[in-house]
C-alpha cells in the first residue's frame, strides 16, 4: 500500500511539475507579448509626436498663406476698384 501510495504521489508531483512548467511558460510569453505591446505603444507615440508637430508647422504655414491671400485680396480689390473709376 506504501508503495502505491508512494507512486500516486509520484505521479501527482509530476504532473504538478507540468502545470508548473506549462504555467511558467504561459508567463513568458506573456511578458513578451507585455513587452511587444509597450514597443508598440511608444511607436505609437512618438508617431503622434511626430504627426502634432507636422500639424503645428501646417497651421504656421496656412496662416502666412492667409495673411498673403488676405493682402492679396485687398490689392486685387483696390486694382478693381481703380480699373473700374479710371
Amino acid at each position: 500500500m506504501s508503495q502505491d501510495n508512494d507512486t500516486a504521489l509520484t505521479l501527482e508531483n509530476n504532473s504538478l511539475k507540468s502545470e508548473i512548467e506549462i504555467l511558467h511558460r504561459m508567463s513568458s510569453e506573456k511578458d513578451i507579448l507585455i513587452i511587444n505591446m509597450n514597443h508598440k505603444l511608444m511607436n505609437m507615440d512618438d508617431q503622434m509626436k511626430k504627426l502634432i508637430e507636422q500639424n503645428d508647422r501646417m497651421e504656421t504655414q496656412l496662416s502666412h498663406v492667409m495673411s498673403y491671400l488676405v493682402s492679396f485680396a485687398v490689392d486685387v480689390r483696390q486694382d478693381l476698384h481703380h480699373i473700374k473709376y479710371k
